[in-house]
């Protein structure tokens, strides 16, 4: 029993045999005359939910579609890869009639009847059960989720109309997630646009942005574009009279796991710096690295790609 007095039972109690998939083929052969949408490990690694319409367009056998279909009331869980062991659940969000299956790097994990899907959706993705999943892992070269964790895994399981009232709650807490997160990424674009604007059109004497359709006058073509004629155009060199260039840190010698935080790449972002994942270096190293220290105002620009 459960700390909660829920009976804990294994996985493979409450699904069908988990279920790998097919890759299929970019164009249609002879033998694969189905189209069909394919869930890649990739796509699960997200917020566990997986619009239909994001998914690529494969030609699989119809045997292959018959035995890795995969249901609105499916989880996917991640079976090899950086992100093995994440479970998600696709969104039907398309007007076309593309069924959907899984890759070979995913499985299909289908509830048994008595099993709420949503509920089983959410323990998946819960700490503990996440917990069980790197040991049932191998593999060197890519990490592979043994058959063993379906086997061994365990899970407190309520009854159904608890099920049902669990994966409701977490539902709405999802839906509102995502809908915060629509918004956000909302704003963001609109902060975008009214950054172009004030940094190529200005703002008058009045408050409002320059106008260059109806006050062309007030605008001249420069190698940047069209600004107002009244700014002037100069080297960054001559705003920022000192652009230091950070330097390389060895981390087996210069990082320590407390003390003055370091800004990686990784730390700088589009929407700024990120702190959540901050390296460190004692004071001491901090003094001999202390061309490359950072004061309050300092812009500070990534050198390296983020992909």
């Amino acid at each position: 029993m459960s700390e909660r007095g829920y009976p804990t039972l294994n996985l493979r109690t409450v699904i069908e045999p988990a279920t790998a998939g097919f890759w299929g083929t970019e164009d249609r052969t002879a033998g694969t005359r189905t189209a069909i949408r394919v869930v890649r490990n990739g796509d699960v690694a997200k917020d566990g939910y997986i619009p239909q319409s994001s998914l690529p367009v494969r030609w699989v056998t119809n045997k292959e579609r018959d035995a890795a279909l995969t249901l609105q009331s499916d989880c996917v869980l991640v079976s090899s890869g950086a992100y093995t062991g994440v479970t998600g659940r696709v969104l039907d969000d398309t007007a076309d009639d593309l069924q959907v299956i899984v890759s070979n790097f995913v499985r299909r994990v289908r509830p048994l009847d008595g099993v709420d899907p949503g509920w089983l959706f959410h323990s998946l993705r819960s700490a503990g059960v996440q917990a069980q999943v790197w040991p049932h892992t191998g593999g060197s070269a890519m990490p592979n989720l043994n058959r063993s964790f379906f086997e061994r895994c365990v899970l407190p399981i309520p009854r159904l109309a608890v099920q049902r009232r669990i994966a409701e709650i977490l539902d709405n807490v999802d839906d509102a997630i995502r809908a915060t997160e629509h918004l956000i990424a909302k704003l963001g674009q609109v902060k975008q646009g009214l950054l172009h604007d004030l940094l190529t059109r200005g703002i008058s004497e009045s408050g409002a942005l320059r106008d260059p359709r109806r006050h062309p006058e007030q605008f001249t073509d420069t190698p940047l574009g069209s600004l107002p004629r009244a700014w002037a155009i100069q080297p960054c060199r001559e705003v920022c009279p000192e652009i230091v260039v950070g330097i390389v840190i060895r981390p087996t010698q210069w990082y320590a796991p407390s003390g003055v935080p370091v800004l990686r790449s990784a730390n700088v972002r589009e929407d700024g710096i990120d702190m959540s994942e901050l390296m460190f270096m004692t004071a001491t190293h901090n003094r001999a690295l202390s061309k490359s220290a950072v004061s309050p105002g300092d812009v500070v620009r990534g050198r390296d790609v983020i992909t």
